[in-house]
């Protein structure tokens, strides 16, 4: 293996990708039952280390992030060979030409200026090709909803047959089109019973454990958001949430304009905020506690905050009562 490439990476692709225990061989195998071909991933780790490196300050991400989106190429031919059989009989024939023999999967960074993955069908050398452009991580189900627009027109003229085609005109799937009324967000309500009717739907197969990204890179790339707002009267309120950026954010705006109280001797702000560390998992920030530093005469008054979390971080309340709000964000949100 090439010595440009970092030690750390080296030894999560002999750990991760080339060990007998790696996660990717479950899918590889479902699929070898179901098509009679066994398809195997040759990644271009040099290649996707140069082109993709500058996004992975923390090395550990990188080999999981390409298994991971490996793993939901196989997943997604499976679901289609499993729920299209037109669409399967159309792979079968394209695939005769190759005989008994296996197939290749060549994993590789996508073109410069490409916004999404990709994959294609090369005639010429028979084989797939998957490419992972140099973009912010992605959920697996977006990466799952463009893999599946190529596979649909995967042998149809046009489709993304691997003749060349630059991908970078390809928009992404969030469009930024203005919403229209089956998009609006449902109305508020109250108590128990409140829900959100655009919860969206369940994915067709659970993805891998192992190729799931650490908690501080999973969920910032993981819509939906969850943000709530508890007040607990004079003691302050604690903002809670799923997007540590957003608390970040929050925290870090009201420290810049934090009013200084002029009965405190020690000229301290009037509210003390503190990021705290999930309980669930080491190095995510999960939530926000908004405390008086001196004895506070009256109860805290949490219209900024709700105001802040609607209009500057675009977030929808889905649920209140008297001193509790939940919201919820779709949008899949960068710094």
């Amino acid at each position: 293996m090439s010595s440009d490439i970092p030690l750390k990476i080296r030894v999560d692709i002999r750990d991760l990708w080339d060990s007998p225990n790696s996660s990717i061989h479950k899918p590889i195998e479902e699929l070898t039952k179901t098509l009679g071909h066994k398809i195997t991933p040759i990644a271009q780790w040099p290649s996707l280390w140069i082109e993709l490196g500058s996004r992975f300050p923390d090395k550990t991400v990188f080999v999981p992030t390409i298994i991971s989106t490996t793993i939901v190429w196989y997943e997604r031919l499976l679901a289609r060979l499993d729920a299209d059989e037109e669409w399967a009989e159309e792979l079968l024939t394209a695939l005769a030409e190759v005989g008994t023999g296996g197939l290749d999967l060549r994993v590789e960074p996508a073109p410069a200026k490409a916004n999404r993955p990709s994959t294609t069908w090369d005639k010429k050398v028979q084989v797939f090709r998957l490419r992972i452009p140099n973009t912010d991580p992605m959920s697996q189900s977006r990466i799952a909803a463009f893999l599946e627009k190529d596979f649909e027109g995967l042998f149809t003229p046009g489709g993304p047959v691997d003749d060349d085609v630059d991908w970078a005109d390809v928009p992404p799937a969030t469009s930024s089109a203005p919403a229209d009324a089956s998009r609006a967000p449902p109305p508020l309500q109250r108590g128990p019973q409140a829900a959100d009717s655009s919860v969206p739907a369940a994915p067709e197969r659970l993805p891998v454990l192992g190729a799931l990204a650490r908690p501080s890179d999973l969920f910032p790339a993981s819509p939906p958001y969850i943000l709530t707002v508890t007040l607990t009267g004079r003691e302050g309120m604690i903002v809670q949430c799923s997007h540590e950026p957003s608390l970040e954010l929050m925290n870090e705006y009201l420290k810049k304009w934090g009013k200084t109280n002029t009965n405190d001797s020690m000229r301290r702000p009037i509210f003390k905020l503190t990021m705290v560390e999930s309980d669930f998992c080491i190095g995510l920030m999960d939530s926000l506690y908004i405390e008086p530093n001196m004895s506070y005469h009256r109860s805290v008054n949490p219209t900024i905050i709700l105001s802040f979390i609607e209009g500057v971080l675009g977030y929808k309340m889905v649920y209140t009562t008297s001193s509790y709000w939940m919201y919820r964000c779709t949008t899949l949100l960068k710094k």
